[in-house]
């Protein structure tokens, strides 16, 4: 802010210093008293105001168009403000880190993308930013503007944690779905964790292939997963930890990984033939056990449900999974 008054007062006084080089009378009885009262003007007026914010995207993030630079410009003309934005891709390994960092910070953690840092707010995904974004830079707007996140003094007194570098390999199993909310995010947490150490060893399961529902099920039998808890979407297997949903956090993820730091992790996800078999009885035998109402009130649900198809592809894929003839299917 103070850069800019500095930069306004120069290019005045520049003006000033020429037309009364060229017209010294005129500019001391006419033109200085109303050169005057325009520079008060000016500084008075809206468009003095000067907001700047950080925004990090990803150039996969199709909800990331909210932040472009000409909405944002067109935002500014609204409000009658100028607006500067630093953006960060995620993708990269140093933005990344730095979006972790800040929101420690701010205390406000595991934000959907686009994520945007304004004087003391956090913005995460696509409908907070709709709904609170105009409504924070009018506020700052008529404060007279707002600095960098960086420069701005966020109360924390939680210590910025390094992660470690691992000399033994730590298998990482995330089972995941397309249209899952909290996976999303958790992507880009594991690109980065890959970036940073190479023996962080990590596979994806997408739980609309039936073997990989096989593969969550022995593996949650061995480490005793609650079955409320079981083929759910958003999970996180570590060695013999895991987390689930919003759980998934840099933090957590760090708290389970120094577990394994110096002994390493089996690969929980090599299984034998006795370890498939016992899980796809284990399923069968849980759906076996619904009874009739529960379908019934499962089936009144689903009708009202837009996902309907979703469940009806997993139905599929569990009775292809049984070995079911392809009559008895249909």
């Amino acid at each position: 802010m103070e850069e800019v008054i500095f930069k306004k007062v120069w290019e005045w006084q520049f003006f000033l210093n020429m037309l009364t080089a060229k017209f010294p009378y005129l500019v001391k009885i006419f033109i200085k008293p109303w050169l005057i009262l325009l520079f008060i003007f000016s500084f008075s007026s809206p468009n003095f105001c000067l907001i700047r914010f950080y925004t990090f995207i990803s150039p996969n993030c199709p909800k990331c168009e909210i932040v472009k630079a000409e909405n944002l410009n067109k935002l500014a003309k609204k409000i009658n403000c100028k607006i500067e934005v630093k953006y960060f891709d995620v993708d990269q390994i140093e933005n990344y880190k730095k979006l972790c960092e800040l929101e420690e910070r701010y205390n406000d953690t595991d934000n959907d993308l686009p994520v945007v840092f304004i004087g003391k707010y956090v913005l995460g995904g696509e409908k907070e930013i709709e709904d609170k974004l105009e409504k924070i830079i009018k506020e700052y707007a008529e404060k007279g503007g707002i600095n960098w996140p960086d420069e701005i003094r966020i109360e924390n007194t939680e210590e910025e944690t390094e992660l470690p570098n691992y000399d033994k390999k730590i298998y990482c199993g995330f089972f995941y779905e397309f249209n899952c909310k909290e996976c999303e995010r958790v992507f880009y947490l594991l690109s980065y964790l890959e970036k940073k150490n190479p023996n962080l060893v990590i596979k994806k399961f997408n739980l609309k292939e039936g073997q990989n529902k096989i593969t969550f099920e022995s593996i949650a039998e061995k480490l005793n997963i609650p079955e409320k808890k079981r083929l759910t979407s958003a999970t996180l297997i570590i060695g013999s930890d895991y987390l689930q949903k919003r759980d998934i956090n840099l933090k957590n993820i760090e708290i389970i990984l120094s577990k394994y730091e110096k002994t390493g992790s089996v690969c929980f996800w090599d299984l034998n033939k006795e370890e498939i078999e016992k899980a796809e009885k284990k399923i069968e035998s849980r759906f076996k056990s619904f009874r009739i109402f529960t379908v019934i009130f499962a089936g009144f649900i689903d009708g009202i449900n837009p996902c309907a198809f979703t469940v009806l592809v997993f139905f599929i894929s569990f009775l292809t999974v049984s070995k079911k003839r392809r009559k008895e299917i249909l």
